[in-house]
């Protein structure tokens, strides 16, 4: 625990992240960024949209409990409290128009910010998805701090998981808050949905079925600042003003400092059953 302590303190810097902010006028979210900062906040925000099928809406809503430095992961052994959802009702709220402006810092790795993204179908003759895709997003590498197994530069979305999760909006709002507790308070809440590497990622999907009415689903997603040692890097060698870092759980997250990761684009869908 005082070894697990210790790392903490070491590498107690800020991931800040300017979150989802709404468009008045067109079916788009605001921007994502993460950055991660020792004593300053990020100014570069980067633009993401939503692309939504006709026939589909949503709105976007906060978990509370994401506080102003995100809440600890279960498994974090940390003085901070763990969280919990007692009322999906009143425990996540609609996002203002200026969320983005107002950054939140991941206060250390293991620290994670949950939304929740409601999708509302109307009526559909055929049996379908509904499909959540990540579209795109933008990881800037660092200009000082490289990989030495691949002589890339670092980036943060090496540290990222994204984990989601489906409720079903018809449920009572008890049955909900079951639901999206049991979700928040796990260790592993589900798969990782994002591995670091280029290309559209499948965050979640869920089936609409013919003929039954307007549907409704909520999709829960957590963002996490991995502090899992497979994605700590030690230092290995300098060439001048560069720095090579291999992978290793001997090493720890500094490397990450000062880098950013933004989610370009969402994509919410419908796709037919196989």
């Amino acid at each position: 625990m005082a070894k697990k302590m210790t790392y903490i303190a070491q590498v107690r810097m800020k991931l800040i992240m300017s979150v989802f902010s709404l468009a008045a006028a067109i079916t788009s979210l605001g921007y994502v960024t993460y950055a991660w900062f020792q004593a300053q906040k990020s100014q570069n925000l980067e633009l993401m949209s939503v692309a939504i099928e006709e026939g589909l809406t949503y709105s976007l809503k906060y978990f509370l409990g994401n506080g102003e430095e995100g809440y600890p992961s279960p498994s974090l052994s940390s003085v901070d409290q763990n969280v919990t959802v007692t009322n999906y009702g009143t425990n996540f709220q609609p996002v203002a128009t200026n969320f983005h402006e107002m950054g939140i810092p991941m206060k250390q790795p293991s620290y994670r910010l949950t939304y929740a993204l409601e999708v509302y179908s109307q009526e559909v003759s055929y049996n379908q998805n509904i499909e959540i895709t990540l579209a795109s997003f933008n990881a800037p590498g660092s200009s000082i701090n490289y990989d030495n197994a691949t002589d890339e530069a670092i980036t943060l979305a090496t540290a990222i998981d994204i984990y989601t999760t489906v409720i079903d909006g018809g449920l009572t709002n008890a049955e909900i808050t079951t639901l999206a507790s049991a979700f928040v308070e796990a260790d592993i809440p589900s798969s990782d949905r994002f591995d670091g590497t280029e290309g559209a990622k499948s965050l979640a999907s869920s089936p609409l079925l013919a003929n039954s009415g307007e549907q409704s689903r909520i999709f829960l997603i957590t963002l996490e600042f991995s502090g899992h040692p497979s994605t700590f890097y030690d230092f290995d060698h300098d060439e001048g003003v560069l720095n090579f870092f291999n992978l290793s759980t001997n090493g720890n997250s500094n490397v990450y400092q000062d880098l950013s990761f933004t989610m370009n684009n969402i994509v919410i869908s419908k796709s037919p059953t196989d």
